[in-house]
């Protein structure tokens, strides 16, 4: 397989989803009959200038993938202003934060957690009341 084959492979792949690892990647493209070592893989993703995310190798401009925050864990949403207060069982805001923050929504700006208290802070007013329309069913995109 030349190069330029096994390189649109590897695009094509992390289209899908993003690789978690090299090897990951590897697999996967074995499973398309591309047969490559680590060394050459990391060439390629060097050359296509795939970045390693949160969630894996991915290409530069590919949207994050989108991500279901549990119910279970919110289970009070107010907005203040620019704020989405959350509120989640003892324990489980941080966690729950950190999904937040991997998600890369674009008005999202950042989290604060406390042990059961997140406060979320969006762009603007309207970007607040829109991601906790979002969080309220469920997912945020």
């Amino acid at each position: 397989m030349s190069k330029l084959t096994r390189q649109a492979l590897i695009r094509k792949i992390l289209e899908q989803a993003p690789a978690r690892s090299q090897d990951e990647l590897r697999k996967k493209l074995a499973r398309k009959g591309a047969r490559a070592n680590q060394a050459t893989i990391s060439r390629d993703i060097r050359e296509l200038g795939a970045i390693k995310t949160a969630s894996g190798y991915a290409l530069p401009g590919t949207p994050p993938p989108r991500i279901t925050v549990s119910l279970d864990h919110i289970y009070n949403i107010d907005v203040a202003g620019n704020l989405v207060i959350l509120r989640t069982p003892p324990g489980l805001a941080s966690p729950t934060a950190i999904e937040l923050d991997r998600a890369g929504h674009p008005d999202l700006l950042g989290t604060v957690a406390g042990d059961d208290t997140i406060f979320v802070a969006a762009r603007s007013a309207a970007a607040a009341a829109k991601i906790a329309k979002q969080l309220s069913k469920g997912t945020l995109a």
